[in-house]
């Protein structure tokens, strides 16, 4: 669903009409380097994604954000059932949480703690960017038995 369907349309005003503010051109130059691939696809196949995610996390008890529903309604009457793909999720066969560069410390744990409730000390697989070596005690304890994969928040937000 890259396309806006108008012929005028520039990579810039598409980024700018599906992402949020901090990722643009370069964002996705250094992903297109680094491996990611990009391809076109239907609506019906964005939405039957979506679904899928937010399945997959209701399911291991995360809830949606508030605004979750609202942002549903971009979809209108489009039917996933149409997309033929099937997806899975997840990291080697377990969920894969990965913290944002902006995501709170608080959000980070709460979602640290519903996975080690839902899945247990090894059943997922989480990456954060953090700042620096010395970690806060809740996090500590949060990110405690479990396999840890922390990255430089310099690898991780690119330049």
């Amino acid at each position: 669903m890259r396309s806006s369907g108008r012929s005028s349309s520039t990579a810039d005003d598409d980024v700018a009409r599906v992402a949020p503010d901090h990722v643009n051109s370069a964002s996705l130059a250094h992903m297109s380097d680094n491996g990611c691939r990009w391809i076109d696809v239907s609506p019906e196949h964005v939405r039957k994604l979506v679904e899928g995610a937010l399945g997959y996390a209701l399911s291991l008890g995360l809830a949606p954000h508030r605004d979750c529903a609202a942002a549903l309604s971009i979809f209108g009457d489009l039917e996933s059932s149409k997309c033929t793909t099937e997806f899975s999720f997840g990291f080697e066969g377990q969920p894969h949480f990965i913290a944002g560069p902006f995501d709170r410390q608080a959000r980070i744990v709460e979602i640290l703690n519903t996975l080690r409730r839902t899945c247990g000390l090894d059943g997922f697989h989480y990456t954060l960017p953090i700042e620096s070596p010395e970690l806060p005690d809740e996090l500590v304890e949060a990110m405690d038995g479990t396999g840890q994969r922390i990255l430089d928040l310099d690898e991780w937000a690119p330049k």
